[in-house]
Formats: structure tokens, sequence, C-alpha cells
């Protein structure tokens, strides 16, 4: 779990004999995963005194994966293999067998564990992997390079503290108890003692925040992956959860009440009532380096143990802003705003169509044909940006007037939907966006699934939201209690029908993206549905912070809308909505928009409670002046 090494098998098989006494003959066989201890050192079987260790080769090598071995101790090879009572074989694990009969002669010797075809190829890069293992001097090379690096990592992680001197760093296991000592002068038969005794080369670790709170494992596994250079981190219970129980001092009771909140094994749920349900863990290999453990150390000081400011190049860039915006300050007057674009996204993860007028519904705020469409693949999943880039390359156009979809893309002729008439299958399928289920119908016939599919290079289909059902119920609801239904959904939209960002913020944004020398954003990045433009106010706050942060509710036009909560950001805002590349606008934002597991940018809204009769629409232009009131 956390350095712990097979210490402990021999007092494991002491006790299985004994079992195996007392149960008069019945025995007991003991089996080890030896992968990881294989991968960082030599491995002493007959100190171990197990029946069976098997390993993966991929762990030693990095290649081939898919290929392992078992090592059977010879004294139990044939008490194994007089045994008949296998229920499952494969080709070549049999000489004779008679379907129809319970009769079943199994191969001799070890062949008759071998089911169906090895992997030859794999088999053949093995005698360059253990050459290359050779090369740097074998395991024991290995395992002294590996200790070397754990050690000092944890040397480095105790030395993380906040201000005032809290530490920051929980380590668990073996290397919890471990002393740092170090050999007189040059020793080095002292120094190799020192090293053959210490823990195994993997580090399992929480961070605590400057208040004593946990950090949870989700969040530094996500931030990890925006780290430059990326860091790859283990997060959870390793899929050891007795030994995570221990560490973390979870009772059985525990274990049961976090199940029933909802986490499971490999979920991103890594804090209940305070407590992390997993921890972070860092292995280190014969291919780790010294720059590995700078890397590692540096990013959980810039990202968790810089006291909770803002680094210095976010601080120098604010510092910037506010004296290039001295001049759009005045005291005493509230802020203006006014609203200066609007964005429809008729199919999900697509372009964006920029509008100066549109429609809204009343009951709901969304924008007409707004997030309407998506494009699935074979199990029903909406396809997204940030995993076929190329979507931002399809354009849909709608046309009011004529109830028409023009779509776009390079190198291929317009595809054009006429919206009056019902292209959608009767059916009903279940499609999933972000991991939550929506009704929708497939639209269109092959042509469109082909259209789709060649602009994107995998197979495809066009689907339509189907709003039938909950319009429905929404409809008996609202005539019922006046009042919209809590069941209200809108299209194929993630958590709110408009998304809105302001200008400010992505100035801002902008400004620490040229201090880090990286490329410029614009609104669009965000996807959001309504764009604002305020003018400062007269304190630092309302530079520091994105205006928007503080609204409760606002009016544009005639329209007034609720503020139901802030978008926490993904991957999704790197690609660049007019080519697709990516680029490091959510490690940017990272530096100064995190609130422990989420990076914030933009506020959902929708329309404040009203009765509407249905097919009644508002509009919404550019140019609008924005009211808004602080929460």
């Amino acid at each position: 779990f956390g350095g712990t090494r097979a210490n402990s098998i021999s007092s494991i098989s002491a006790a299985v004999r004994e079992t195996n006494r007392r149960r008069n003959g019945h025995s007991w066989f003991t089996m080890i995963d030896i992968a990881k201890a294989a991968a960082t050192g030599p491995v002493n079987l007959a100190h171990l005194d197990v029946d069976f260790a098997c390993l993966s080769f991929y762990k030693l090598f990095g290649t081939p994966t898919g290929l392992g071995a078992l090592i059977v101790k010879r004294t139990v090879w044939n008490d194994l293999l007089s045994r008949n009572d296998n229920m499952y074989f494969g080709g070549g694990a049999v000489d004779s067998i008679v379907p129809s009969e319970n009769f079943l002669v199994p191969r001799k010797g070890l062949s008759r564990l071998v089911s169906g075809t090895v992997h030859y190829r794999g088999i053949s890069e093995l005698k360059h992997g253990f050459g290359e293992l050779n090369k740097i001097g074998g395991s024991d090379k290995v395992f002294f390079h590996t200790r070397c690096l754990a050690s000092e990592m944890v040397n480095r992680l105790r030395l993380l503290r906040h201000v005032g001197g809290k530490g920051a760093i929980v380590i668990y296991g073996a290397w919890a108890e471990w002393k740092s000592e170090k050999a007189q002068g040059c020793d080095f038969d002292q120094m190799r003692m020192q090293i053959e005794h210490m823990p195994g080369p993997t580090i399992a670790f929480n961070i605590l925040r400057s208040d004593g709170s946990f950090v949870g494992y989700s969040e530094v596994s996500n931030l990890a992956a925006l780290a430059s250079p990326r860091i790859h981190l283990r997060t959870g219970c390793f899929c050891n959860t007795g030994a995570c129980q221990e560490s973390l001092k979870l009772t059985n009771e525990d274990i049961r009440q976090n199940f029933a909140a909802g986490h499971v094994c490999g979920d991103k749920n890594d804090i209940i009532n305070g407590q992390p349900t997993g921890a972070v863990r860092i292995s280190f290999g014969k291919d780790s380096t010294w720059e590995d453990l700078d890397a590692a150390i540096e990013f959980i000081t810039n990202y968790f143990v810089r006291h909770n400011e803002l680094t210095d190049q976010v601080e120098k860039a604010l510092d910037e802003y506010v004296k290039q915006n001295d001049a759009l300050r005045h005291d005493g007057a509230k802020a203006d705003a006014k609203l200066t674009d609007i964005f429809v996204f008729p199919i999900k993860s697509c372009a964006a169509m920029r509008v100066h007028r549109w429609k809204m519904h009343k009951r709901s705020g969304k924008l007409a044909f707004d997030r309407e469409f998506a494009l699935i693949d074979s199990t029903g999943r909406a396809l997204r940006l940030s995993s076929y880039p190329k979507m931002a390359l399809i354009k849909p156009v709608l046309d009011l007037a004529s109830m028409k979809m023009i779509i776009s893309a390079p190198a291929c002729e317009n595809l054009i939907l006429d919206l009056k008439i019902i292209h959608s299958s009767d059916d009903t399928t279940d499609v999933s966006v972000c991991g939550k289920e929506c009704n929708a119908k497939i639209y269109g016939d092959g042509n469109v699934s082909n259209w789709f599919s060649a602009v994107l290079g995998v197979r495809c289909w066009l689907a339509k939201y189907d709003d039938a059902k909950v319009h429905n119920q929404w409809a008996n609801a609202h005539h019922s209690s006046g009042m919209k239904s809590s069941f209200q959904k809108f299209a194929f939209a993630n958590d709110a029908p408009i998304l809105l960002v302001s200008r400010n913020s992505v100035n801002l944004l902008n400004v620490i993206l040229s201090c880090k020398g990286q490329g410029l954003v614009d609104a669009r990045y965000f996807r959001p549905n309504l764009v604002v433009d305020v003018s400062l106010g007269h304190t630092a706050t309302a530079v520091m912070t994105n205006p928007e942060d503080l609204w409760s509710n606002l009016s544009i036009g005639n329209i007034t809308f609720n503020v139901t909560g802030k978008c926490a950001r993904c991957t999704m805002v790197d690609y660049d909505p007019t080519s697709g590349m990516k680029g490091k606008t959510l490690n940017a934002l990272a530096d100064y928009r995190r609130t422990k597991g989420s990076i914030y940018f933009g506020i959902f809204l929708e329309t404040a409670e009203c009765n509407i009769m249905d097919g009644e629409y508002l509009y919404i232009d550019v140019g609008d002046s924005v009211k808004y009131n602080n929460g």
C-alpha cells in the first residue's frame, strides 16, 4: 500500500501451515503478486515461503502487455497437477475429451495450465527486456536506485509546511514509521545497509490544506494531469482495501456508511464527512529520474502549499491588469454592463452560431434550438469536443424563417436538414451526456449519419433531444401548480439552460496567459450562451474577482434571471473553438480559479419563476442593458 513489502509473508505462511495441520490434511495454498516487487528489485521466493507467485512483464519492462508468469513451488507441483477438478480449460490443455460424458484427460506437466494460443510475439520480446535490464546493472541496481528516490521523496514531503509550521502531508504505511539516517562520511557499507532496510519504493499519502482539512485524491489527480510536465499518480485504495482501511483508520461502520453515501471503489467521491476515502500514491521504477521527483514536489508545492496565495506570475498579471483598467474605474457609481454576444449551439460540442437577436423559451430560459442535437456513438454516449477535436470544424447554422439547419465542414458538401419535417425514429434511446441520461431519438437517415461519420472519422449518429415526455410532465405540473416543474430538462445542456461569462473575466485570464507565454483565448473557448461586458468598479476586488461571481440575479433587457450556480470547468476549455487545437487554458485557470476540487469560470442562469402559457417566447438582443444584484 505504501512501501510495505512482503516481510510479513513468512508469518502468513506459518499461519496457513498451522491451519492446514488443524484441518487434517485439507490444504490451503498461498500465492502472492510480486509484479511491483520484481520491477524494483530482486525477489527471494525461498525466503517468502509461498506456493505460487505471479508477475506481469510490462511492469518490469513496459512491454509486452497481456503477458505474465506463474511461478510454482516444486513441492506443490505434483499436488497441483494431480487434481482433475478443473472446471475450465482451453485449446491445448487436454489430451482427450468426450463432450457428451464426464470424460477428460488433461495434458501432462504444466502445459495443462496453458489454455489457448500463447503470446508468441510477446514472449519473443522478453529477451530484449531482460537485455535492457542487464545493461543498467540488473535488479540490484534498480533496487538501490528506486529506494534512493523514494527516501528522498519522503524527506521532501515531510519538509512541506504551511504558514505557521503545520505539516502539509500525511504519509501512510511503512514510510510513515521510517526514520532518515545519514551515513557517517563516505561509509558506503553503512549506506548500503540503510537502503537494504528501507521500505519499498511506493509512497502513499494525503495532502492537508492550511486549515487542516484533507485535499481529496480526485482533486490531486485532476490537477496533476494539468501539470507541465504531466504527472501520473495512482489514487484511491490501489486495490488493497484492507491496508487502505487500516491506514486511514476507517472502521467497518465507516466503510458501510461511505457506501451508503454513494462511494464505490474507483469513483471520485474522495472526501466524506471531512475524511478521505483513499489516498495518493507515487511509485518509482527503473526509469524514474531525479527530475521526476523534482517535478512532483514542485507540483504539490505550487498547487497546495503556497498558503492559498496566488503564484508570483498571477500576482504580477493582476497588478498589471489593475494598472491597465485604472481609467475605467469611477468612485461611487454602480458598474454598468451590457450584453455583447449571443451564442447558440444547435449541435452539442460543435461550433457555435453567433446571433444578434434570438428567441428564448419563457418557461425555461433556454435559447431556441440550443443543444437540441448531439452526435452519439454506438453505445449511446454523446461525443465531446475534448475527445473529437474535429467537432469544432462542424458549423451548424439555423434559419428560423425557413426552419432549416445548414451544416458545413471542410472539404464536405453542406448538409441541409429541414426541421419542419420529422426525421426522427419512433424509438426513444438513452443518451449519456457527461454521465447523465437523456431521452433522444435518432435524427435523419443513413446519409446524415454517413456525413458526420466521414467528417469525424468515427461511426456516429445525429440524435435529437426528445422532450415530449418532459413537456407533458411539465404541462401537468404547470396546470396544477402554476410553477416550473422540478424535473424540467434543458435539452443536452449539462446543468442549466443558460451559461454566461463576462469579457472582464476573459480579459483577466488573457493577461495571465500572456504572462505565462501561452496563446490568448476569447469567450467562445468557454462555450457560453451569453457574454456581457462590465465597467469595472472602484475596488481592487472588482478587478481581482470575476464580476459575475458575486451576482445572485440579473435582468437583461426585460428578462429576469436567477443565478443557479457557477460552472465547474474541464479540459473542454483547452480546445480552440475554431480549429480544435489544444492549449493550456484550464492550467492557467487552476492558478487562481480553483476552489478545492473544482475550477470555476462563468455562471449558470435560468429565468425567474413565472406563469406563462406554452408556445410563447421572449427575445433577447445584443446591446441589451444588464442590471445585476450581488448576492
